[in-house]
């Protein structure tokens, strides 16, 4: 499901998420315009589909050919290095965040199918470079680092791919 283009062509479904986010605080209460119509949003649309993308990463969603989605990934990684989704995806580079982040990426490419600009998008806009690094990095350390091996193998298992 590409959420940019239901947001933009579904006006209910913006209304409806719009109105989730600002229960929860992520983003502002929209102000009214001048002839009090409609509400009009007072944050960026690139914001709140960021907003979005986090509320959204949440819900689990299990692929009808049993083969893991980036979101399923996400979560077993998240389990496995008992770390939060946000953590996950933010834009820190400490070693605690940024290897668990990478063997996401090489799991998502390795068990997905998906193309590194999609797992890209699915990591907060990461340019498909970072995962290539990522995917690269965790492939070579996967046969030197027995560690980096026993986490993927492990979180392999509890995705149900071993």
């Amino acid at each position: 499901m590409n959420l940019h283009r239901e947001i933009i062509l579904d006006p209910a479904a913006y209304r409806e998420r719009q109105a989730r986010l600002i229960r929860l605080g992520a983003i502002p209460r929209p102000s009214l315009t001048a002839t009090r119509r409609s509400p009009k949003p007072n944050v960026p649309n690139a914001v709140f589909k960021t907003a979005w993308r986090l509320l959204d990463s949440f819900c689990i969603e299990r692929s009808e050919d049993d083969i893991p989605t980036i979101k399923e990934i996400r979560h077993a990684v998240c389990a496995h290095y008992n770390m939060s989704l946000v953590d996950l995806i933010a834009s820190r580079r400490t070693r605690a965040v940024v290897r668990p982040r990478q063997v996401a990426y090489y799991l998502a490419k390795t068990h997905t199918g998906a193309s590194l600009p999609m797992i890209g998008r699915e990591f907060a806009g990461k340019d498909h470079t970072t995962i290539l690094h990522g995917v690269r990095l965790i492939s070579k350390l996967i046969e030197t680092d027995p560690k980096i091996r026993a986490d993927v193998r492990s979180i392999e298992t509890d995705l149900g791919l071993r």
